[in-house]
């Protein structure tokens, strides 16, 4: 017990945190770099530190913390995508979101961060059409698009905004001279996302928000803006010619670069004419999809 005593509070703290967060358990935690550079104990003296009780000993001790941190995890993933809970099941989520916390541990001081690439480990870890069977590709597509929306919606409620700041309005896009038109920048809302999925995702999602019980959708190329308006997340559906010009704007493109790119596309729609595209940037300022215009410098 002499050992206990010369431990320091912050070397127990930083040995428990690494001891319980470790994402295959409290043994591979003490085990751990981490841990031994705070107490150097492995499993056969761990009483040194964790006393046993009547009925468990150090390990099983920390086991429990370690089960309850985890459950905390998954609990906190369950809600921030409460819409694939409702596709999965709780159970078949649960071992989805255990499979994620194991592969990217927690190491943000903020719970806000824990899911920022749960998309892209189901993207990583999607099994092969083969393996999955018929209708494989179209469940699993769409559970990534699934997980992709519910995900931006987190970070647009959590992000900066316009809220206290004026938004770009149809007055102000129409004072432009037109000379500035083709090199002039629109700034865009800090909340904006623009997402492609192959689902209309967001519909199913709204369905579950309304506690209906929707089947999947059809394959559908989907185009939508995300952004937070008066504290409130908002979703727009868009073309892909829309989302063709909005894309390098928010890049920092040039204006006329952006519309140029966006004429080019080919998606079998005719190519808009001039008032389609005035009442396209009319819409978007109307929505706050920006808050100002940065005009070229005149030297």
């Amino acid at each position: 017990m002499h050992k206990v005593a010369a431990h320091t509070p912050d070397r127990i703290q930083r040995w428990m945190q690494a001891v319980i967060m470790h994402p295959d358990g409290p043994v591979a935690g003490i085990d751990s770099p981490l841990a031994r550079e705070a107490i150097d104990v492995d499993t056969d003296r761990i009483e040194l530190v964790v006393c046993r009780s009547r009925n468990l000993t150090g390990v099983e001790r920390l086991q429990i913390y370690s089960s309850a941190y985890l459950a905390r995890l998954v609990e906190c993933l369950r809600e921030e995508y409460p819409a694939m809970v409702h596709l999965l099941g709780r159970e078949t989520f649960d071992s989805f979101a255990v499979a994620y916390i194991q592969s990217h541990p927690s190491t943000s001081y903020t719970l806000s961060n824990l899911s920022q690439s749960f998309p892209r480990f189901l993207r990583e870890t999607r099994p092969s059409d083969e393996e999955g069977g018929d209708g494989a590709a179209d469940w699993i597509d769409f559970l990534i698009d699934l997980a992709t929306v519910e995900r931006t919606y987190s970070e647009v409620f959590d992000g900066p905004g316009l809220e206290n700041s004026k938004s770009l309005s149809p007055d102000d896009l129409r004072l432009l001279p037109p000379e500035e038109w083709e090199n002039a920048r629109l700034l865009m809302n800090p909340s904006l996302r623009l997402l492609t999925l192959q689902f209309p995702a967001h519909e199913y999602i709204s369905q579950v928000q309304k506690k209906k019980s929707p089947d999947i959708p059809a394959r559908e190329p989907t185009h939508l803006v995300i952004l937070r308006r008066d504290f409130i997340v908002r979703r727009n559906p868009v073309s892909a010619r829309e989302s063709a010009i909005l894309a390098p704007l928010r890049r920092g493109e040039a204006l006329g670069a952006a519309i140029e790119h966006g004429l080019q596309l080919k998606d079998g729609e005719p190519v808009p004419d001039p008032a389609v595209l005035r009442e396209w940037f009319r819409s978007w300022t109307v929505a706050t999809y920006f808050r100002g215009i940065a005009a070229p410098v005149v030297c």
